[in-house]
């Protein structure tokens, strides 16, 4: 039987600014609402009161202060139980309404009517403002427990009489809490779909390497690229807005917002905007782009579709020529130009494309033919010292891949002759003639006189025929770049100079063995190798393995990256450049990546720079011995000149020693008859002599500064190398360098890559 006495309990509600009319107000903690209640005084000072504010949340406060995570409608009831247990039950119950103070919208607007472009080109641009609050990306689902009275009709958060039996109810609710940026960056990820377009959207397209050839529709992100000094085109698939934290805070019973988290601020949602622009490769009468949120347990339609038509793109203007055929829409790229470093007998791979007076790419064409005399026939040569038959195009058009776009051409062109030397200044000629473009093609109306006339004073050769079909002819070069010889700058070690087939014939005692030249050319001289032979001939390899045994396996400053890796282990020591799950390359790309990591002076060595080397052994010509030891001079009458030293050779000790020239400050006039012990040279003399006494003690020659010019403390063997020990550290690893160069040439070679 229920105790509830039916009496009116009226209480008012309070909102953040003190408003009792309102009834409403955010879903922020700073923005609560208070609950007072107008108690009879029928009721006994031994009350209590049990506040239902309808998010299954209770309070036992007289007058409560009360915030709610989300926004909606809830009904909030009051319990109020006198001194004996009984409950009066407030019989209107009050509804209050919680907004989010931070909207959830999404706009996307443009400028025109409707988004208009040509094939190729960008539309109009699309600006996209999305604002979301906090709890949109922080919803998490919690588990909130109530007690309420056992085989009772009325529902009792709460109840204070003894006797009851009461049974505990678990319920799953959506919670609010600060999100990640992760949570928020999927909050803010807003699809889109287009219907209309003759071609598929980029994401739908079958996976394909080349799939950027392929004609396709697409919304583009244009973003500033400092390394490439212009603008990048990349296809979206999802708009991502930028968002910023928006924060807020009371002040004064107003709310303030902020981009600024401080203090007293409270998270209460994002906002960005961006733009975006739609690009479609195929002209079309109308197409709707529809966007839609990804599903975060939120609202998921936006109802926004806009519409557009692509117009056939006339202004062809040249060919591109690439080696993958990414070359920048909308401005030029240079990232994937031929690489500078080609080698003969290697695939040199090249796309050329059809571009506009604007660089976008123009893909409603048939593809491009290698083939004289056929229609969109294309033209591919070498350009420089170079003969035409030391070399063959090849088309790739239509192989290893289903591509079905146009506006192309792949293939690849491969110099036969044997080099001895690096041909420079090499470069890609195409020319495209006879263009016809038959997809997509203008309707008459769509060939203005205007734009008639503009075609006929280009300087590409264009012909418009029936108002309806333009043939163009149009090319294009592409950048330099130089073929090499293979193993032109193969870096030999020392020690890899072994020459095993001369070995073993120095071996050959034996009359009947001398003239054997089959077996120590043709079978040892294979085996083993002789001075040019590669350095992975086996003779090479064992030798050289001796030869540094201690270099390659002990020597920080040299040892191979294995071993490098495992002295570091050894000491504990953890590179941060090589690890062993890195370093597990082939054999032959293993030994450039050791010999390349050797810190240059180590590896180059330096030139040896002694300059005193004076003694002759009485052999007259000076070019082994006595090199810096100039002409005899006479004491009496020489005149010494800074920065010219001179040799004096001591009689009694047979010892030369080098006189700096620039010591004497105090002689005057600076004759080297004038010599005083103030000149501070190393000259043993009486401590009274006259001029002439110098040439009984010494004789003096001039010096010949010149370098002995051998290479010392070097890694590389520089007599079997195209590689001058006097190369600069920017010729090495610029890019386009000598390193690159090896690295290239091994990996084609070792991995038949092209």
């Amino acid at each position: 039987m229920s105790n509830i006495v039916s009496e009116y309990i009226p209480f008012t509600v309070i909102d953040y600014t003190g408003s009792t009319t309102t009834l409403s107000s955010y879903n922020l903690s700073i923005t609560p609402l208070v609950f007072t209640p107008q108690i009879a005084t029928s009721i006994s000072s031994g009350r209590k009161l049990v506040w239902d504010f309808g998010d299954n949340t209770t309070s036992n406060d007289f007058s409560p202060s009360h915030w709610y995570s989300n926004p909606g409608v809830y009904t909030v009831s009051l319990y109020v139980y006198d001194s004996f247990g009984q409950a009066r039950y407030s019989t209107n119950p009050v509804n209050v309404t919680i907004k989010d103070y931070i909207q959830d919208t999404f706009t996307a607007t443009t400028s025109a009517t409707i988004l208009s472009a040509v094939n190729g080109a960008l539309t109009d641009p699309i600006v996209i403002t999305q604002t979301i609050p906090a709890r949109t990306a922080g919803y998490k689902t919690v588990i909130i427990e109530e007690k309420v009275i056992n085989n009772t009709a009325g529902f009792f958060p709460k109840s204070y009489n003894p006797d009851d039996k009461l049974t505990t109810i678990s319920t799953s609710v959506l919670s609010s809490y600060i999100p990640t940026g992760d949570e928020v960056r999927l909050a803010s990820t807003i699809l889109y779909e287009v219907s209309g377009a003759n071609t598929l959207t980029y994401y739908k397209l079958k996976k394909d390497k080349y799939n950027h050839l392929e004609a396709y529709n697409t919304l583009i992100k244009k973003t500033f690229t400092p390394t490439l000094s212009g603008f990048e085109f990349a296809p979206i698939e999802a708009i991502q807005i930028p968002l910023n934290a928006v924060y807020a805070k009371l002040s004064s019973g107003t709310i303030v917002t902020t981009p600024v988290s401080s203090i007293d601020t409270l998270l209460v949602g994002y906002s960005g905007s961006d733009t975006c622009y739609y690009r479609d490769d195929f002209p079309c009468n109308r197409y709707n782009l529809t966007f839609k949120r990804k599903p975060v347990g939120v609202n998921n339609t936006l109802g926004i579709t806009l519409s557009g038509i692509i117009s056939q793109n006339l202004d062809i203007d040249s060919l591109s020529i690439t080696s993958n055929g990414i070359d920048g829409d909308g401005g030029v790229s240079t990232s994937f130009a031929i690489d500078k470093n080609k080698f003969e007998n290697s695939k040199i791979h090249f796309v050329v494309k059809i571009k506009d007076s604007q660089q976008n790419t123009i893909k409603n064409f048939p593809p491009l033919i290698y083939q004289a005399g056929s229609t969109n026939e294309i033209q591919v040569s070498l350009i420089g010292n170079i003969p035409l038959s030391s070399y063959t195009i090849y088309s790739l058009q239509n192989t290893l891949s289903s591509l079905s776009g146009g506006g192309y051409f792949r293939g690849y062109v491969e110099y036969s002759d044997t080099l001895t030397d690096v041909i420079t200044g090499v470069s890609l000629s195409a020319r495209a003639t006879s263009l016809v473009n038959n997809q997509g093609t203008p309707s008459p109306s769509a060939i203005t006189t205007e734009l008639f006339e503009l075609l006929l004073t280009e300087d590409d050769l264009v012909l418009v025929t029936d108002f309806g079909l333009a043939e163009y002819d149009i090319e294009n070069t592409s950048n330099t770049f130089n073929i090499y010889p293979k193993n032109y700058y193969v870096p030999y070690k020392n020690g890899e100079e072994f020459d095993g087939e001369a070995m073993f014939k120095s071996l050959a005692f034996q009359e009947s063995l001398i003239d054997k030249n089959v077996l120590f050319e043709d079978f040892f001289g294979t085996i083993f190798g002789d001075e040019t032979s590669s350095p992975q001939s086996l003779g090479k390899k064992i030798y050289e393995r001796i030869y540094n045994f201690v270099d390659n396996n002990v020597n920080i400053d040299t040892a191979e990256i294995l071993k490098l890796i495992s002295l570091g282990d050894i000491m504990d020591y953890k590179s941060t450049v090589f690890d062993k799950n890195l370093s597990t390359f082939p054999n032959l790309i293993t030994r450039i990546v050791s010999l390349l990591s050797i810190n240059k002076y180590k590896l180059f060595g330096e030139t040896n720079k002694f300059t005193e080397n004076f003694n002759t052994f009485g052999i007259t010509t000076k070019d082994t011995y006595g090199k810096n030891l100039g002409d005899e001079i006479d004491p009496l009458t020489y005149v010494v000149t800074p920065s010219a030293n001179i040799v004096a050779y001591e009689k009694f000790s047979k010892k030369y020693k080098l006189l700096n020239s620039y010591q004497p400050l105090c002689a005057s006039p600076y004759k080297l008859s004038a010599y005083s012990t103030n000149w501070g040279w190393p000259l043993l003399l009486p401590t009274t002599f006259i001029p002439a006494d110098l040439s009984v003690y010494y004789t003096f020659y001039e010096h010949n500064p010149v370098y002995e010019g051998n290479i010392v403390g070097s890694t590389l063997n520089f007599d079997l190398t195209n590689i001058s020990q006097s190369t600069p550290l920017s010729a090495l690893i610029e890019s386009g360098g000598i390193y690159e160069n090896i690295i290239l040439d091994t990996l084609y070679q070792s991995l038949s890559l092209t």
